[in-house]
């Protein structure tokens, strides 16, 4: 709030613009300011008639701006209170999931697009999840070594993949999956390779395939305990490899 009333500032401008030597002095005397207030005062009073004179906004108009700028203001808050905080890793996070539950790429980047607004582009999004998979490789890689040893019995088998055989293995009782691994084919050492590290298995629930059968024949006959192998087959087809007394 002014200290001195508007009426003193057009008279400080009176003193400054036509009042002659010593004018601004005796008036700083008059109303109890100093020579600077009168020379705001003079300097304030000529932007104010200068601005009403050029049609500029008038101080109702300032009010509505402002008024306008706080409810905007509002409004930004409130948003930025349920935003969610969606930086770049969580973005390659959400990717490398998205991608492993078998949505696409541009499946992908439609939902981040949702979330994150922009999206990157399905090349960026391909070398996360490849970043991803190279990293998961790393921890798996010694996840897979001890819990192989872990498992006594398991199903093996192929799947396909546009003709390329996939050697996947899966342990009844958990429901774990010990084994995915692509292949060139699947001949009796390529399963012999894949089965390497399954130490304590004691019996492997196989379909008679030929590679399969060949590569568990092998594999069992160079168990470091020296167990051999014995098979049947069941009713169903189903071969039954289990691990003969040592």
């Amino acid at each position: 709030m002014a200290r001195l009333p508007i009426a003193s500032w057009i008279g400080n401008a009176a003193a400054v613009w036509v009042g002659g030597w010593g004018a601004v002095s005796r008036r700083a005397r008059a109303i109890g300011c100093s020579r600077q207030a009168v020379y705001d005062h003079a300097a304030k009073v000529e932007q104010a008639v200068t601005d009403a004179a050029g049609g500029g906004a008038s101080r109702a108009d300032f009010r509505q701006q402002v008024r306008q700028q706080r409810l905007q203001i509002a409004e930004l808050q409130r948003r930025l209170s349920e935003a969610i905080e969606f930086p770049e890793a969580q973005q390659q996070r959400f990717a490398a999931t998205a991608t492993a539950m078998g949505l696409s790429y541009s499946q992908t980047r439609e939902l981040l697009e949702v979330v994150a607004k922009k999206s990157p582009s399905r090349s960026k999004i391909a070398r996360w999840v490849k970043a991803s998979a190279v990293a998961a490789g790393r921890v798996l890689k010694g996840l897979d070594e001890v819990s192989r040893r872990l498992v006594k019995i398991g199903c093996f088998d192929e799947i396909f993949f546009h003709g390329k055989p996939v050697l996947v293995g899966v342990e009844p009782h958990s429901m774990a999956w010990v084994l995915g691994q692509q292949a060139a084919d699947r001949s009796g050492r390529t399963w012999s390779q894949a089965l390497e590290g399954f130490e304590e298995l004691e019996q492997a629930v196989v379909d008679g395939g030929e590679g399969v059968e060949a590569g568990r024949a092998v594999h069992g006959a160079v168990r470091p305990h020296g167990a051999g192998v014995e098979a049947y087959r069941d009713d169903l087809g189903v071969v039954s490899a289990g691990r003969s007394a040592e």
